[in-house]
């Protein structure tokens, strides 16, 4: 990717994204010129989000043993939540 990023002439955009930004190689940070760190939501912007997820799986609310609290991305709760509704289908499907 770096070789890739040091051979484009011009003007170019490259969008990356991590949630890891720590592990990354100091040579790809010296080739970003601009970074924009997009911070975890906040308890009531995730308690917000998992209630979306629940009006759109409200199996999962008896399932899922999330704790909203855990400092978490949008991307954790809503694995958190889909796995909760996959076990509310397996254990329907058992009866």
């Amino acid at each position: 990717m770096l070789v890739g990023m040091d051979a484009v002439r011009g003007i170019s955009l490259v969008t990356l994204a991590t949630n890891r930004s720590m592990d990354l190689d100091k040579a790809l940070d010296r080739r970003v010129s601009l970074q924009i760190e997009m911070p975890a939501p906040s308890k009531e912007e995730r308690m917000r989000f998992v209630s979306g997820l629940y009006e759109r799986w409200p199996a999962a609310v008896a399932y899922d043993e999330m704790d909203v609290g855990k400092r978490m991305s949008y991307a954790e709760c809503e694995e958190h939540v889909m796995q909760a509704a996959r076990r509310a289908v397996l254990d329907e499907i058992k009866e």
